[in-house]
């Protein structure tokens, strides 16, 4: 996992770079031993032939996710991609049932904003609330699992202005003909309703009408089904939050017509010189950018009295790619992956992304990948493994972040090696 440090460029008459400091960093106890005994000096290798492809899990387990993403978008590059929240309802927040007393007032569904956003915030948009056709009973659940839902129709609708940042929640008014029926459970039923609200209360899904500009938003766990009743003169509510066990984000992409229409399961990665020179990595449909380093073997041979003391990847976004309401991630996960893309070995990487704040044209992350080079070093065999970029774990199921790096010989996306040269 890498949180990156960024670093923010500016430049003025003359174009300026700003790229961290180099220095020599021994990576084993090894190292450290041969430079007492020997005289050390320093090859710079300034480029590394590499090769960019884009990857697709099969699937990404999205239960029990920290956010409740709801969102929609369509592009020419990465297609269509929708979000949905599934949830069954628990009554841990239950502090009071209404008695025979109480009077019903209103049912809403309060959808509390988590500050995340994607795509634009500016334009109005109509959330959807229905109900789910079958249980989730399950305690795994992945992004592409599906259910039945809304035969009915909606029980709720709103169209709104989204402002995650300024504001803390919305509030989607639900039909009396939903909403009162389970008042009257709670009112009947008391502490058996407390014991089992799943026998009276469906589970929820909540979408974005997709005819609507993109975007996509988080909400937090405190959303709520509300109860709104008025008892012995004081108004009072009901909240059922979100079930602590069986919840997930349904994240589904379709990517025909898109760059990467061809890119059809994992074992089969989609080479960067067949989709326009690009590699392609976002979080929820589990897009991850594969490197590979096709020549290893041969460096091995040529550096076999060396000890490589840095492995800088450096890859480049592609300018007007990202935005204000699309920014460049800066969390990742990197894994060292076969041939096929099956997860051999997680490493934790550093890194920095240095910006172009005024012209945006020379954008870039560099990654010190030595752990992955370090690995193949060390190695006898010959393999065609390589490291595979993804949001980080954490990211993963709740985010749709997206990175969109260039690849050719006219861009500057390279690994640049620091070799110890040690002689007696």
């Amino acid at each position: 996992m890498l949180a990156l440090r960024r670093v923010i460029v500016r430049t003025a008459m003359v174009s300026i770079i700003l790229i961290s400091g180099w220095y020599c960093n021994l990576p084993t106890p090894i190292g450290v031993e041969v430079v007492s005994d020997e005289t050390l000096s320093v090859i710079y290798i300034d480029t590394l032939s590499l090769e960019l492809s884009t990857v697709v899990f099969d699937s990404i387990e999205t239960s029990n996710p920290q956010r409740l993403l709801v969102g929609f978008s369509n592009d020419p590059e990465f297609g269509s991609i929708r979000s949905r929240p599934f949830w069954r309802i628990s009554a841990d927040s239950i502090d009071e049932l209404p008695s025979s007393r109480a009077t019903f007032i209103s049912g809403e569904f309060v959808l509390n904003y988590d500050d995340y956003s994607y795509f634009d915030t500016l334009q109005t948009q109509t959330v959807r609330i229905y109900t789910v056709d079958e249980e989730l009973d399950k305690l795994i659940y992945y992004n592409i699992n599906s259910f039945d839902f809304g035969a009915n129709g909606d029980i709720g609708h709103l169209t709104f202005a989204p402002r995650p940042v300024s504001e803390e929640q919305i509030s989607v008014p639900i039909s009396d003909d939903f909403a009162f029926p389970i008042f009257e459970d709670m009112v009947e039923e008391g502490e058996d309703f407390r014991r089992r609200p799943i026998d009276f209360v469906p589970p929820f899904v909540v979408e974005l009408d997709s005819s609507q500009h993109g975007l996509f938003l988080g909400f937090s766990l405190q959303s709520a089904f509300v109860i709104n009743y008025r008892e012995d003169a004081e108004d009072k509510t009901v909240a059922l939050v979100p079930d602590i066990a069986f919840r997930y984000n349904q994240i589904l992409g379709d990517r025909s017509g898109s760059e990467i229409t061809q890119l059809v399961d994992q074992k089969n990665a989609l080479p960067a010189s067949s989709t326009s020179g690009q590699a392609y990595m976002q979080g929820g449909t589990g897009l991850g950018i594969r490197v590979s380093i096709p020549h290893i073997d041969l460096l091995k041979e040529v550096l076999a009295r060396n000890f490589v003391a840095r492995a800088v990847l450096r890859l480049e976004p592609v300018p007007g790619s990202f935005d204000d309401d699309t920014p460049l991630p800066t969390n990742f996960s990197f894994t060292r992956v076969d041939k096929f893309n099956r997860f051999q070995e997680f490493y934790r990487i550093s890194g920095d992304l240095v910006i172009d704040d005024e012209f945006k044209e020379d954008t870039f992350y560099e990654f010190d990948i030595l752990p992955f080079i370090d690995n193949q070093f060390l190695r006898q065999d010959q393999n065609e493994d390589g490291i595979l970029i993804t949001l980080n774990n954490d990211d993963l199921p709740v985010a749709v972040d997206r990175l969109v790096a260039r690849y050719g010989s006219k861009f500057q996306t390279k690994i640049e090696l620091y070799i110890l040269n040690y002689e007696n």
